[in-house]
C-alpha cells in the first residue's frame, strides 16, 4: 500500500437514548474501588479513586443521555450480526450491532456487565422517519455476571508476563442473545466474587422486532411497539430463563453458540459432548 484512499462521503448520524428502568441509574458496585501502586523502593500504596456518582435519569423535557458515558464501563465486546434470510420486498435490509459493556472490581475482581443493542442499514439513512426502528440504542440494563472461562495461556511481549484471558459465555445471533450467568444466593456480599461451584443458569432475551411501514422504513414491533415516557420506545428486554436437560451440568460448559433460525442453542462442554437444545 502506497497511498490512503477517502472515502468519498461519510455518513453519521447520532444515537437515541431511552428512558431506562429506575434500576438501572445507580453504580453497579456499591463498594468504594481501591487499587494497589508499586513504587520502586517502597511498599505498595492503596489509592482510592474519586466517588462515582450514580447516573442521572433524564429530566421532563430533555432528552435521555447516554446511561455510562461518564461511568467505568468499558465494551468487552462488540458483535456485528446480518440477517440469516435471504433478502425480500416485505423484510428491511438491516444489521444490528450487540455491544457487551464491562465493568471491573479491581478490589474484588468481580465483573458485571450491561448488553446494548441497535439496529443500522448499509448506507446509514441520514433522516429520521416517525418510529424509525434504526440507531435506536436498546439495553438488558440491569448489571449481570456472566460466567467466564479462561483462554489458553498468552506471554506479553513487554512484560513476559503469562496473561490468560477471560471469555465471556455469550453468544449473539440477529434478534437474539444467549449467555451463562451467575446466581447469587440471597447472603452472599454484593461484591464478592461468586464461587466456582455456585448457581448457573442459561438466560435469554430477544430484542426488539422489526417490520415495514410506509415508504419501506424499518419500524420496531413486539418489545419496542411503544408505550414508554413521552411516547417513547420501552427499550429494556425480558431476560428469562431457559430450562436445560437434567444431564446438563452448565459448570462444565466450555462453548456457547445459538442458531435463531433453528431456535437452539448449542453447548459444548469439557467432557467432548456436545448439547444442541431447541426451544420455541
Amino acid at each position: 500500500m502506497t497511498t490512503r484512499l477517502k472515502p468519498t462521503r461519510v455518513i453519521s448520524r447520532d444515537f437515541i437514548f431511552p428512558v431506562l428502568p429506575p434500576e438501572s441509574y445507580v453504580r453497579p458496585f456499591r463498594q468504594p474501588i481501591v487499587q494497589n501502586i508499586v513504587i520502586v523502593g517502597n511498599p505498595d500504596h492503596p489509592i482510592i479513586l474519586p466517588p462515582m456518582v450514580d447516573p442521572t435519569p433524564p429530566t421532563e423535557g430533555s432528552s435521555p443521555p447516554n446511561p455510562w458515558s461518564e461511568q467505568l464501563w468499558y465494551p468487552e465486546s462488540a458483535h456485528f450480526v446480518r440477517q440469516w434470510w435471504p433478502t425480500l420486498p416485505s423484510i428491511p435490509r438491516l444489521s444490528c450491532t450487540v455491544v457487551l459493556l464491562a465493568q471491573h472490581h479491581p478490589h474484588t475482581h468481580v465483573t458485571k456487565y450491561v448488553l446494548a443493542q441497535h439496529y443500522f442499514t448499509v448506507p446509514l439513512e441520514t433522516e429520521s422517519v416517525p418510529d424509525d426502528a434504526t440507531m435506536w440504542m436498546w439495553y438488558v440494563s440491569v448489571p449481570f455476571e456472566i460466567v467466564c472461562v479462561s483462554e489458553l495461556p498468552e506471554e506479553d511481549e513487554d512484560t513476559q508476563e503469562t496473561l490468560s484471558r477471560q471469555r465471556p459465555l455469550l453468544a449473539v445471533d440477529f434478534g437474539h442473545a444467549v449467555w451463562l450467568e451467575h446466581v447469587r444466593a440471597p447472603d452472599d456480599q454484593e461484591d464478592e466474587e461468586p464461587y466456582e461451584r455456585g448457581r448457573k443458569r442459561l438466560r435469554f432475551v430477544s430484542f426488539p422486532g422489526v417490520r415495514l411501514e410506509g415508504e419501506g422504513h424499518a419500524v420496531r414491533s413486539g418489545v419496542g411497539s411503544g408505550g414508554g415516557p413521552n411516547g417513547a420506545f420501552e427499550m429494556e428486554g425480558s431476560v428469562r430463563t431457559l430450562a436445560i436437560p437434567e444431564e446438563l451440568d452448565l459448570h462444565e460448559v466450555e462453548t456457547i453458540n445459538i442458531d435463531q433460525s433453528q431456535g437452539a442453542v448449542i453447548l459444548s462442554v469439557r467432557q467432548g459432548k456436545i448439547f444442541i437444545l431447541c426451544y420455541e
